[in-house]
């Protein structure tokens, strides 16, 4: 299939008033050049109307942010290219894709194959008014085939973005991208646009020809945009912009009739812009701010030693999503090297740009498998630890059981439960996460007896073995899954210190405040609790902007160009700066983990160095129980 993509945005006004109205060229306009484009390649095209919309703000995994896609009345995918992506046809060779809002996202909504360079989509819209810190236009690679019935997800871009700084700072002005690999259909689209009144200086061109994007062929690649946008603060305006998306963005399809010609010219990508500030493997001690980082974490300490508590851990954050340094690092990563992928973060590379710096610190573990077997580590550097409070280690206990989704009857595990009854604090996941779970899977060293786990006529998740490795006919056994089991887990050491939430527990994340000193245009700090994800809300209570940690470092006597943001089970310093952690948000024994996203370095115009400045710090604190007891 040919394709193109050419997104058209303007912006909203700052008083809420509807969206057209805020626009330079309004919705009448907008619709006029949707008209006379469709009308121009309707006799060599076929065409379809859509939309570009947004989720709500949110609702997705960013709780300062949303992401837009585009959607169509009929999926754009061909039928058989659709049923793969859905596990109809096709297996799946790592975990299936992962979807920011299950709600309105799926592989077939917003996605679009890369089989012919020449064919088009067209998006024509409108931006906020009111200047936001981030918003991007990026076409990833959502799925790549092994053969013609295996597929995996990377999710990722290999291409630059096009964003607010490429654009030129054009708030209140219209925006046209056109994504193709052919430059004759460009042209052609350009030509069209500005013959229907659509100011050429408002178009922009993103070029899908790149060795890591697959055009045509047996197997092309199947394509997806993503339109990031953060904000601090998300002001009545602004969330009318994204309320309305689904009627103010419009979006064509264009598909030819006739295939491209294989000698086609071809867009190129644009050439990566370069993040790197620094020299290679530079010394962390000799990053800037490193010496004032050290002052904050003495301060910091000194005062809360005052109130019984002990810095049982201390360490750098980890970079995560790191690639975007050079032309080959994306691919090698998260494309072509996606199934070999050692990385702790490679389970969650979903629709990371180039434009994004993330930091993260806490236990995480991979659900691909690669990254330490899967088993839950420590992810950070460890600068120190003390056990004289928690002790140097602990054997826990947590419950799980199996259950069927009442609407989907999709199987589901409930695990992490904190007590013998599977009721309390658990997480849910769906089996189909996890690949050692989902689909037909060997037992064992068996050689010819598999496995497969599913929702029986009652209500309950079954696990029943065969003797095929496509889990149909005979079954061998059928075991119901129908209780609340329990398994201990041993922490020792760092892992202990640093990556287990306990009953005092106190954890801190310090860093350079990059907006600030122009690094960046967004950034946030946030723990990525299970229970309050995706929900609006308890999303946003566990987040802070850098905005609003201004005055946190001076708060303990530190540097102004620093931050402190601070969560526990209760509040240390000042109440601002603090986020308490419920039970409900974080149970004792569950997986400590913090977070922070940087997006958009105004100068490079891509996404911030992880060198240019010393990386943030996570300091882990507990008070010894009143009972003369620590740990839990």
């Amino acid at each position: 299939m040919s394709y193109m993509l050419v997104v058209l945005t303007c912006l909203i006004s700052s008083v809420p008033n509807p969206v057209s109205a805020g626009c330079s060229s309004p919705l009448s306009t907008r619709q006029e050049w949707v008209s006379a484009l469709g009308a121009h390649f309707a006799p060599t095209h076929n065409v379809s109307r859509g939309s570009l919309t947004f989720a709500s703000k949110g609702t997705i995994s960013n709780p300062s942010g949303t992401y837009g896609a585009h959607a169509f009345p009929t999926s754009i995918l061909d039928d058989s290219v659709c049923s793969c992506l859905e596990g109809t046809t096709c297996s799946y060779v790592s975990v299936p894709p992962m979807f920011s809002n299950k709600d309105v996202e799926g592989p077939c909504v917003s996605t679009f194959s890369a089989a012919e360079p020449s064919a088009a989509l067209v998006t024509v819209g409108c931006l906020p008014s009111t200047p936001v810190q981030y918003f991007a236009y990026q076409t990833n690679v959502f799925a790549r085939f092994t053969s013609e019935d295996e597929v995996y997800f990377p999710e990722v871009s290999p291409l630059p973005s096009i964003n607010q700084k490429t654009m030129g700072d054009r708030w209140g002005e219209p925006f046209i991208v056109v994504t193709t690999g052919s430059q004759e259909t460009a042209d052609s689209i350009k030509g069209a646009l500005v013959a229907s009144g659509a100011p050429s200086d408002a178009i922009f061109f993103d070029g899908l020809s790149h060795p890591s994007v697959k055009l045509g062929g047996e197997t092309p690649d199947v394509l997806e945009v993503v339109v990031r946008l953060n904000n601090n603060e998300f002001a009545d305006e602004l969330a009318q912009y994204i309320a309305d998306s689904s009627t103010e963005q419009l979006a064509l399809w264009l598909y030819p009739h006739s295939p491209t010609p294989p000698d086609g010219d071809l867009l190129p990508a644009s050439p990566l812009r370069s993040r790197s500030s620094a020299s290679p493997s530079p010394d962390p001690d000799d990053l800037p701010y490193s010496e004032a980082l050290d002052e904050l974490t003495a301060a910091i300490s000194s005062q809360l030693a005052e109130l019984g508590y002990v810095m049982s851990y201390s360490g750098i954050a980890e970079p995560a999503m790191d690639f975007g340094y050079d032309e080959n690092d994306t691919d090698q990563c998260c494309i072509s090297g996606f199934l070999e992928d050692t990385s702790w973060w490679s389970n969650m590379v979903h629709f990371s740009t180039n434009d994004c710096l993330y930091r993260a610190h806490g236990a995480w573990a991979d659900i691909n498998m690669n990254w330490n077997g899967g088993e839950l580590a420590l992810v950070g550097t460890p600068l120190s630890t003390n056990f004289d409070v928690i002790g140097e280690e602990a054997d826990l206990v947590s419950y799980s059981t199996f259950t069927c989704d009442a609407d989907s009857n999709e199987p589901l595990i409930s695990w992490g439960c904190s007590d013998g009854t599977c009721s309390d604090y658990c997480e849910v996941v769906p089996l189909s996460m996890l690949p050692t779970l989902s689909g037909c899977n060997p037992v064992g060293s068996a050689e010819n007896l598999f496995m497969e786990y599913a929702c029986t006529d009652e209500g309950t998740v079954a696990m029943s073995t065969y003797l095929n490795s496509n889990c149909q006919g005979h079954k061998v056994s059928e075991n119901v899954l129908d209780g609340c089991s329990n398994s201990t887990t041993h922490y020792e050491g760092e892992m202990w210190a640093g990556g287990i939430m306990r009953d005092s527990t106190v954890l801190f994340m310090v860093g350079v405040m990059t907006n600030k000193l122009g690094a960046s245009s967004f950034h946030n700090v946030y723990l990525p609790a299970t229970a309050s994800y995706n929900d609006p809300d308890s999303g946003e209570s566990l987040s802070f902007s850098e905005e609003s940690l201004e005055g946190s470092s001076s708060s303990w006597g530190g540097d102004d160009a620093l931050f402190a943001a601070a969560f526990g089970r209760e509040c240390v310093g000042e109440s601002k700066f603090c986020k308490v952690l419920g039970l409900g948000d974080k149970p004792n024994g569950e997986a400590l983990d913090v977070m922070s996203r940087q997006y958009l370095n105004p100068n490079s115009m891509t996404g911030p160095d992880k060198d240019e400045f010393a990386g943030h710090r996570v300091l882990v604190f507990d008070r010894k129980a009143t009972d003369g007891g620590g740990g839990l």
